[in-house]
């Protein structure tokens, strides 16, 4: 999810749990949003907004592809997602069973619906394996999930971004302080690359790796 908000140019992004991501797994950006029209499909296998045509596959640049997680999120969970872009004059909320729009209401329309919102994304996850009790009784208790989820981001239930934050010190929100703390910055410049195809060359970002010694 953090790699897609990323490539949604998203500058915060927050994380809320409940029971360990359980009973509920909650991340909001303030990214460019999905249109109204590609939430039939955002759910479905192999859905992606990072292509457009066949060549972009030659100069591939972001970090991930959106429906293939959400796809499988749909069969073991209950999935919405409410979204708004910079053009739009209202959020869009759609709910989704094995893939597809389903509606909020039994016997109301499957198509997404008007509501209030801020431009960005929210995806939220609610009773995970819900259908699958026996994957379910395999996971650990709510807090031992919760912890992992601690471990991976900060001590909360929620990972947040600031939108004035470096490059480190989202590392060290989400990573937490000992890792960041052996960082080592990399600045990588590309010049005079030779490409066997033409492409587009964007500004490299700068990295940070880890101090293994």
């Amino acid at each position: 999810s953090f790699a897609v908000s990323i490539d949604a140019g998203s500058t915060n992004i927050s994380i809320q749990v409940k029971s360990g991501g359980l009973k509920l797994l909650q991340v909001t950006d303030n990214g460019h949003g999905i249109k109204k029209e590609d939430l039939k499909i955002a759910v479905e296998r192999f859905t992606t907004s990072k292509l457009t045509k066949y060549e972009d596959l030659t100069s591939i640049s972001t970090f991930g592809f959106r429906g293939e997680a959400l796809a499988s999120i749909s069969h073991v969970a209950h999935l919405s997602i409410t979204t708004m872009t910079a053009d739009s004059a209202c959020a869009y909320k759609a709910h989704y069973k094995d893939s597809k729009l389903i509606p909020a209401v039994e016997g109301e329309s499957a198509e997404p619906k008007a509501c209030a919102g801020v431009k960005g994304t929210t995806i939220t996850v609610e009773d995970l394996f819900y259908n699958v009790p026996n994957r379910l009784k395999a996971l650990k208790n709510p807090t031992e999930e919760y912890n992992k989820i601690v471990e991976a981001g900060e001590n909360s239930g929620d990972v947040r971004t600031r939108s004035n934050s470096s490059s480190k010190e989202n590392i060290r929100n989400i990573h937490g302080a000992t890792l960041a703390r052996e960082l080592i910055e990399l600045d990588m410049h590309l010049s005079n690359p030779n490409y066997s195809v033409k492409r587009t060359v964007r500004e490299l970002p700068c990295f940070w790796i880890l101090d293994m010694k």
